[in-house]
């Protein structure tokens, strides 16, 4: 896969209303970001080799469709799914675990560089607005008991398309929402989506019943403690439905088809958020309950798994995700089905809201951090863009980015203005959004860095309880009410206010928290090109901390303009585990021209099975009777290799 794309160092964005980074340090971060941003400049970073953030070269010609002709847009959100939980990044995942969606990658636009916020809520505000979670005040997940929500006059993708295509797109909204829903305006279908069938808060305590919180599981906060709540909605009603313990995936599945076939427009978007695969993760007792009887992918997937290096919940993941592979790859095949032109004439984003939480089973390797922490861990992670031969020949999209990677920085709320603004041609966007329009340089003209993004900048924020325990006693290192910074811009990036945390390697752990107990305020540099692990060169445990000098607001304008950004040296991640094959590359130029439809059917896999997972106690399931069974002990496999756990 060859790669593309520069990363610009700072510049002159003071006269850019979408270069925002500044201001919101200034605002939220006081002295921590002054200081450190600060400390960077004395590093030498940007102010050494200066370049224009954002090229004011004049925009690429593309070839726009009409309103009548423009592409259906699928948009896929697993949710927590780590950098080192994609097969194509993973060490110990192989390529059965998604082998569609890894042919999809294989044939697409791979983001190397895709920043998110740590958490749910604000990574899914970003993407749906185009401006940071910080001046949305969305820096918190929406638990089931939220009361807040994202601002009702804040436009959103749906609304934005039927206001720059009215009539042509049926936008439905299938799964997770996550914005809000303590009253009636902050629910999908009051926000520009048509149709919405999913669930309103943040994670599932059962994916087969549904349920927010649960006795036998998670317990629900004072009053409801005894209670098991089920999130489940049908457009602005609770569903009453009874789909009797049916897995969450499949149903969100079979949604999805729904929307296809009840398409009264003439193009459908489609945003499929699975709740998969949020902790606790859940998987059909029925695929572990007989190892003898499995279906060959899923033992196939399990194969790499099966030592005592690795965890229960490890194993139960890869079996999550490979539901979802099979979810979307339904979808394409009901898209070829029942849309008019089908995956050829469809935009397909696939992404994860945040990094991993290592304690239930993902991975973030090999970068430091967990879920909900501003480390690379925590915010970057896998994100591709899939497009149909015949919307990319219609409008003129470079070939070459096919079976490509895309190194430059791109963040989650780039993907509204990207997207609707760059692929679609919507001439009305609001002009004052965080996210950057980076069509030109990912698809019309790679390499001419007409639009670079230089820098990104994290908020992430706790406002519940003190929660300082030991890792070994289930601690997440939080203080109450506390903040974490962090910025990156072409060479560095700088953590403030943080607990330090390690690298988890699946292979090599007992899946505890990876991040230190305490907070001590204490800020951290590196540089995150060639040092993407977040190594230090000065000490063995631990990156450079930055000076808690005070320092004065660094200039964000360049004064020496360069012709030419600095260009970012390609990562390419870890080696894949053994064995991984290789998907055949996308057909470019004459032959993706010349090749009329697309096959949907899953590609054969090269890798033999010669392993299986080891014997699996019952974890918690619904009885025939509808209650929840016990769940059943950890347990490990017979050794076949030695190490530490």
């Amino acid at each position: 896969m060859t790669s593309y794309g520069a990363v610009a160092s700072r510049g002159d964005a003071a006269n850019d209303p979408r270069r925002r980074e500044a201001a919101y340090g200034w605002t939220l971060g006081g002295l921590l970001l002054c200081s450190a941003v600060g400390f960077v400049a004395q590093r030498g970073s940007p102010a050494a080799a200066p370049a224009a953030a954002l090229r004011a070269a004049a925009p690429q010609e593309k070839t726009r469709s009409d309103g009548a002709t423009q592409p259906h847009l699928l948009i896929a959100v697993v949710d927590d799914m780590g950098y080192g939980d994609a097969p194509w990044n993973s060490v110990d995942f192989n390529d059965a675990t998604m082998p569609y969606v890894t042919r999809l990658r294989a044939e697409g636009l791979n983001l190397e560089t895709f920043y998110t916020a740590a958490q749910c809520t604000p990574s899914r505000s970003m993407l749906m607005t185009g401006r940071h979670s910080t001046t949305l005040g969305m820096d918190t997940t929406m638990d089931w008991d939220a009361v807040g929500g994202l601002n009702t006059s804040v436009q959103i993708l749906p609304s934005a398309l039927e206001a720059n295509f009215p009539g042509v797109y049926g936008k439905v909204l299938v799964g997770k929402w996550d914005l809000g829903h303590a009253y009636d305006g902050f629910l999908p279908t009051n926000r520009g989506f048509d149709t919405y069938h999913g669930m309103l808060a943040s994670a599932y305590s059962d994916w087969f019943a549904h349920t927010a919180c649960d006795p036998s599981q998670v317990v629900c906060s004072s009053p409801y403690e005894n209670l098991a709540l089920v999130d489940l909605m049908s457009n602005a009603q609770p569903d009453p439905t009874d789909y009797g313990g049916k897995y969450a995936t499949d149903m969100w599945q079979a949604d999805a088809r729904t929307a296809c076939e009840s398409l009264t427009r003439s193009r459908l978007y489609l945003q499929l958020n699975f709740n998969a695969v949020h902790n606790p993760v859940g998987v059909p007792e029925t695929w572990f309950a007989n190892p003898g009887d499995q279906d060959a992918e899923l033992a196939e997937s399990q194969a790499p798994l099966t030592d005592n290096t690795t965890i229960v919940e490890r194993q139960e993941l890869a079996g999550a995700l490979l539901r979802v592979d099979r979810a979307i790859q339904a979808t394409f095949a009901d898209f070829d089905e029942l849309l008019e032109g089908g995956t050829a004439n469809t935009v397909f984003l696939f992404m994860s809201d945040n990094g991993a939480l290592v304690s239930g089973g993902g991975s973030n390797y090999p970068f430091r951090g967990d879920k909900t922490t501003a480390w690379e861990g925590g915010c970057r992670t896998p994100a591709f863009f899939w497009l149909g031969d015949d919307f990319a020949a219609a409008a003129g999209v470079d070939a070459s980015i096919f079976g490509a990677t895309y190194a430059s920085l791109f963040h989650i709320s780039d993907v509204m203005p990207t997207v609707l603004g760059g692929l679609l041609g919507a001439a009305e966007l609001p002009g004052d959004l965080y996210g950057l329009d980076l069509s030109d340089d990912l698809f019309f003209a790679p390499n001419a860095g007409t639009t670079v993004r230089d820098s990104v900048f994290y908020l992430t924020g706790y406002n519940g309880p003190h929660d300082s325990g030991s890792p070994e006693e289930g601690g997440r290192g939080r203080a109450a009410n506390s903040i974490t910074l962090a910025y990156r811009d072409a060479t560095y990036k700088v953590v403030m206010n943080s607990g330090y945390c390690a690298v988890s390697d699946p292979r090599l752990r007992t899946g505890t928290n990876t991040c230190e107990s305490t907070w001590l305020g204490e800020s951290y540099l590196f540089d995150i090109v060639d040092d993407p692990r977040s190594r230090t060169t000065s000490s063995p445990t631990r990156p450079t901390r930055t000076s808690s000098t005070r320092c004065a607001r660094p200039s964000r304008t360049s004064t020496t303009p360069s012709s030419a950004a600095p260009t970012r040296a390609s990562w390419t991640g870890p080696t894949p585990s053994s064995g991984t094959a290789s998907p055949t590359p996308r057909a470019t130029g004459a032959s993706r021209a010349a090749r009329a439809t697309r096959s949907t059917s899953r590609p054969s896999s090269t890798r033999p099975s010669t392993a299986r997972p080891c014997p699996r106690p019952r974890r918690t399931r619904r009885s025939s009777s509808g209650s929840p069974t016990t769940r059943r002990a950890r347990r490990t496999c017979p050794s076949t290799t030695s190490g530490p756990r």
